[in-house]
Parts: C-alpha cells; sequence; structure tokens
C-alpha cells in the first residue's frame, strides 16, 4: 500500500460523511462494523482508481459509497445484498448521493457473475467457508478481503485478505484480527457444555474429549480458583489468535462469569485467557502450565501481531477454509 492510497483512505470520511448513510434521523442502520475499522480494512485492499470492485453486504451502503470514491469516476462498483429493507434503504441514499455504485438485492455468496471480473471483492461478513464463487470473479492477481473463522470454536473469527491467480485459485493469504458478523449458521463443532439455567455460559472443547472431565473443567471455571489480572493492551486479539495457532489439545472457548476467552482444557482442570487476564482451577494446574507456555511464547516472540502468523488456505466442500498456524520453526513471519 503507497501513502497515496493511505492518504486517499484517510479523507474518506471528510469527504462522505458516514452520517450521510447511517443516519441521524432515528432511522439509522445501525452499523455492524464501525466506520474507523471499515477504513483500516479499505487500507488493506488497496483499491485503486479505474478497478472493478464488488462488496458482499451492502449494510448502510457507506462502504460502499466509500469504495466507488477510491474506485474514481472510471471506476465500477457493485454491492449486493440479501435483505429487502437494507438494499432498497441503501440503494436510494446511494441514488441520492450520485454515488454511481450499482446496488443489487441478491445472494451474496453467488457475487455477481454478470458484472465479474473484478479486481476487488469487499465481503463485509464471515462465511463459514470462502466460497469459489468470489474468487473465480476475480481477475488474477485480484485481491479478496472478507471475514473468516480461523477455528471451529465460537468467536474464532480474523479477517483475511486473500490473492488469486490463474483460475481464481487462491496464491496467497494474510490474516489479520478482527471479525465481521457470520453469514450464516456453521455446522456444530467441539463438545460443548453450557448452564441449564441461563445458557449464557458455556464452554466448548476441541478434538478428543475422551480424557476430559468437561462437567468438572466446567465447573472449574465457573467457580475458579484462581484469576490473575493482565493489561494485554491493544494485544488481546493477537494473543487470542496466537493460542488458537498454538492448537494445543484440548483447546477451548469458555464464557464464564468471570471472562469470555481463549485456553485449554485438560482432564479436569481449565484455564482460558480473556481481555483481563487468565481464570483457571489452580495456579498449579496442569491446564495453567500449559496456557502459561504458550503466553510466554508469544512474549517471547515479541508479541507478534496475526498478520505475522503463517496461513493457508485449505479446501473443504464447496469452499476454502483458513488455516492459522505457528511457522514450522517456531518464529513468526516477518513480512
Amino acid at each position: 500500500m503507497n501513502a497515496t492510497h493511505a492518504d486517499r483512505v484517510a479523507a474518506l470520511a471528510d469527504r462522505i460523511p458516514p452520517a450521510l448513510y447511517q443516519g441521524t434521523d432515528g432511522q439509522a442502520v445501525r452499523p455492524c462494523t464501525p466506520p474507523h475499522v471499515t477504513e483500516r480494512h479499505l487500507r488493506l485492499l488497496d483499491v485503486r482508481e479505474g478497478m472493478k470492485v464488488l462488496e458482499i453486504g451492502t449494510g448502510s451502503g457507506l462502504s460502499a459509497a466509500w469504495l466507488a470514491e477510491l474506485a474514481g469516476p472510471t471506476g465500477l462498483v457493485t454491492t449486493v445484498e440479501s435483505d429487502r429493507g437494507r438494499y432498497e434503504r441503501a440503494r436510494h441514499l446511494l441514488d441520492l448521493h450520485d454515488s454511481g455504485v450499482l446496488a443489487v438485492h441478491g445472494d451474496g455468496f453467488k457475487g455477481s457473475l454478470d458484472r465479474a471480473p473484478f479486481h476487488r471483492i469487499f465481503a463485509g461478513a464471515t462465511p463459514s467457508l470462502i466460497p469459489d464463487a468470489w474468487l473465480h470473479q476475480l481477475v488474477p492477481g485480484g485481491q479478496l478481503l472478507t471475514g473468516v473463522r480461523i477455528s471451529g470454536l465460537p468467536g474464532a473469527y480474523a479477517i483475511a485478505c486473500v490473492t488469486v491467480g490463474d483460475g481464481g485459485q487462491p496464491a496467497a493469504v494474510t490474516v489479520h484480527a478482527g471479525g465481521y458478523t457470520p453469514m450464516d449458521i456453521p455446522p456444530p463443532y467441539g463438545t460443548t457444555i453450557s448452564n441449564e439455567e441461563d445458557g449464557d455460559h458455556a464452554l466448548t472443547v476441541t478434538g478428543d474429549v475422551d480424557d476430559i472431565d468437561l462437567s468438572r473443567s466446567f465447573d472449574a471455571l465457573m467457580d475458579p480458583g484462581y484469576t490473575e489480572k493482565h493489561d494485554w493492551a491493544d494485544g488481546w486479539l493477537h494473543l487470542k489468535n496466537w493460542i488458537i495457532a498454538c492448537n494445543p489439545d484440548g483447546l477451548a472457548v469458555a464464557s464464564v462469569p468471570a471472562g469470555t476467552g481463549v485456553g485449554v482444557v485438560k482432564g479436569r482442570h481449565a484455564a482460558i485467557a480473556t481481555d483481563e487476564g487468565i481464570i483457571t482451577d489452580s495456579i498449579n494446574s496442569p491446564a495453567a502450565e500449559e496456557l502459561n507456555g504458550m503466553m510466554a511464547t508469544w512474549i517471547a516472540a515479541g508479541e507478534p501481531e496475526t498478520e505475522r502468523l503463517a496461513a493457508t488456505l485449505i479446501r473443504r466442500d464447496a469452499g476454502w477454509a483458513v488455516l492459522l498456524q505457528l511457522p514450522a520453526n517456531g518464529m513468526v513471519t516477518t513480512g
């Protein structure tokens, strides 16, 4: 990304204020993604003048208008929205403000074949799998930015930037911290135990749970024997993704009264890292020991951001899943 592109993205909110699309009259579309986050992701996508761009999920229409501003008068922006009410509202506003965007009511999973191929595709949502249609509708060297699942665990979301080669085959992928609203309901994954009284608290564990006492490990987090406060600053999401990339046996996500986080379950022991600290049954439990080991490797590696981890696309069914890993040599990538 060059400085000129960064400057153009930074000026978007001044040239096209979010209130034009999100509204100030009590009829606003409440955005799932704050405008400053959309700006950050548009920097990653690197939309240039004259490009053809497809957006999946119109929402308020703001991001489509911003994409059209970046593509310029010689570019073409198409946005697809599945919800009829949001589509009609956004189309009206996009036309009212002379955005030049073509708004389409349709199935975002299918893309927009009649307007393809595109130089860029921006999907402000998270599919269970990246559809073939999106990759096949990009020119060679084109890029897709989309929400992705980096694990089947609840809340394991991130942002992927995929570059395609010939024939719509993925050539490269980088993963960044963040997330978008799911587009569909993912299939069941892992083994879950929840609080029968209110259903708000749950523990989900992946892998072989034969040696796990799920009930006792859940109880250990519901009423933990040890907690420890940490100030992760802005690094919490990166630590969370690091733990997911470590993929230990008994990788788990839990939501309990003391917090929500990711960690590990071993036997009847459990330990999770939340955005505020550590929750575990005992400071000396084997689960806490393993979690502390993963955190120590993250710190020793310089607390790397998510995009410095290794990422690959794995073919599954009729789409692509993202696998986030630590490099084989134990060192994070620098690019």
